[in-house]
């Protein structure tokens, strides 16, 4: 059924997917196999295909056809035709027929996601209608979609260690595992997944700009395809040049790595630049983030320009389990989940809760997608991140100046005593804040927690200083990353035994990083001051 009310439009018209089939690289507009959601004039127009209105508008006696009411005739209200917009994209997800088409369905999907995400709460702001994305987790397309991501996610999933000397190796076993799944999904299920995770890339970048989320978006199966084939690629030809002995020396010590592979080839692509290696700085740049179209088109021209990518002669990797989809729950998981963020939400931009109710609500917004991110709009959450930045910038401030300039002259009990003194001088909500980002809600109990700290790390730098190959810089900087790693581990603990696990973007918040993530900054310094490499 295709609506026209004549009223001025309740949005702007890029919040209201004028392309039926943006997500998944359909035509924009092809009414006949798929949905739009536009303005027009002064109109605004949801329509479905022929075959989904005829479904929907089913024991409805509204014809099919076009309905118009005229102004002169009845008043139309903006906050209830925007509504009667959610309702129909609410029906079409809900759609187990086959009247709406994927294309319906992932025009309705995005329309949803993105007039929630441009809606009052991005602005900090109350919105009445984020009900709506409990109904969109809810709906029998969301929850399709929910188990075939999972299933893919789960495919190859902590394999390998960034640590590990195979570990771009075993980076391609798992893109060939993942391709493997993938062609084994059915056409349908190949086109909800491309879709759905071309909507969430859509607006992730309408709610960050990262630096590494650049380039074309990858839209259709057969782009998804070519992809995950040139990451089995790269990922082999990065293993060979890892293993390349005119960088080996450099870039490891005692046979052991030392840095994680990425880290590594930050070295290694800086010896190359300076030995003139062109193919294999081109290589290396090939490393950083791989997952869009454009990606997936530098990869096929660096090996069009060098040769064809490396075979492996490894056994072929055990095909993966086949997907098998779950019955469609009436309320699921997904839909509990985002009913606790929508009211989490809700509290937040409510200017009459207190902060302890709105401490609780931060806890409960943690996760991915719109809601999370119209979390992070919220003037609380602005107030308590600005005061963890504020920490984790002073900490990082203070490991560099009781690092001193020599690494092996690292005073952990002067760093720890700075930290505490730094915390004291704190309000106590702005102490709660900084707890909060370590995931701790008794601020006590932090206090705590930052002395177990500094206490192990005494222990570690004292067993650090026991005669070995490293240098006072590298002895300097394991201890370090001991602290870093600890901190680190003990919070994705925390975070699971809550059963909250932290799923922010990356760079999303910088005072997520623990205090002393700069740590990996301090390397490259101690080591420049060892006389092993320079900074370009």
């Amino acid at each position: 059924m295709q609506i026209s009310v004549s009223t001025t439009p309740v949005m702007p018209a890029q919040a209201l997917v004028a392309a039926a089939a943006s997500a998944s690289g359909a035509p924009a507009q092809d009414a006949a196999t798929s949905t739009s959601f536009q303005t027009s004039g002064s109109a605004v127009i949801v329509s479905l295909s022929d075959a989904a209105k005829a479904a929907l508008a089913a024991g409805s006696t509204d014809s099919p056809d076009n309905v118009t009411i005229p102004k002169a005739t009845q008043a139309v209200d903006p906050a209830q035709a925007l509504r009667d917009q959610f309702n129909q994209a609410i029906a079409a997800l809900n759609d187990t027929s086959g009247a709406a088409s994927v294309d319906d369905q992932l025009a309705a999907y995005k329309f949803v996601n993105d007039t929630l995400l441009s809606g009052p709460a991005s602005q900090g702001q109350a919105d009445p209608n984020l009900q709506y994305a409990v109904d969109l987790a809810n709906s029998a397309f969301s929850q399709r979609a929910d188990q075939v991501s999972a299933y893919m996610q789960a495919v190859g999933a902590g394999a390998g260690s960034g640590q590990s000397p195979t570990w771009f190796a075993d980076g391609a076993k798992v893109y060939e595992q993942k391709l493997a799944a993938f062609d084994d999904l059915s056409a349908v299920d190949q086109k909800i997944y491309v879709g759905v995770a071309a909507v969430y890339s859509h607006e992730r970048r309408q709610a960050f700009a990262f630096d590494w989320d650049q380039g074309a978006i990858i839209s259709t199966p057969e782009d998804h395809r070519a992809n995950l084939q040139a990451n089995i690629d790269v990922m082999r030809a990065l293993q060979l040049a890892m293993n390349d002995p005119r960088y080996a020396a450099a870039t490891e010590y005692n046979g052991v790595l030392k840095d994680s592979s990425t880290g590594r080839l930050d070295t290694q692509i800086r010896l190359a630049q300076a030995a003139g290696d062109q193919q294999t700085v081109d290589l290396l740049s090939l490393r950083d983030y791989r997952g869009t179209a454009s990606w997936t088109q530098r990869a096929e021209a660096y090996f069009a320009k060098y040769g064809p990518a490396p075979s492996s002669e490894d056994q072929p990797v055990a095909a993966p389990p086949a997907f098998v989809a779950q019955p469609i729950q009436a309320n699921g998981a997904a839909g509990a989940a985002a009913q606790r963020m929508v009211d989490a939400l809700q509290t937040l931009n409510d200017p009459r809760t207190s902060t302890d109710a709105k401490f609780a609500a931060l806890a409960d917004s943690r996760g991915t997608g719109v809601l999370y991110w119209l979390s992070l709009d919220s003037g609380f959450f602005k107030q308590v991140a600005a005061t963890q930045r504020a920490y984790s910038n002073a900490m990082a401030s203070a490991a560099a100046r009781a690092a001193g300039g020599a690494g092996d002259t690292f005073d952990m009990s002067a760093f720890a005593r700075y930290q505490a003194g730094y915390l004291d001088r704190l309000s106590a909500d702005d102490q709660r804040a900084v707890a909060f980002d370590y995931g701790y809600t008794d601020v006590d109990a932090f206090r705590t927690y930052l002395a177990e700290i500094a206490e192990q790390g005494m222990a570690n730098q004292a067993a650090s200083a026991k005669s070995d190959s490293r240098t006072a810089a590298e002895r300097a900087l394991d201890t370090l990353t001991a602290i870093n790693d600890k901190m680190r581990e003990d919070r994705e603990a925390a975070a699971k035994a809550a059963d909250k696990a932290d799923q922010q973007p990356r760079h999303a918040n910088a005072a997520a990083l623990t205090i002393l993530q700069s740590a990996a900054d301090a390397r490259q310094t101690w080591l420049d001051l060892e006389g092993n490499t320079a900074k370009p």
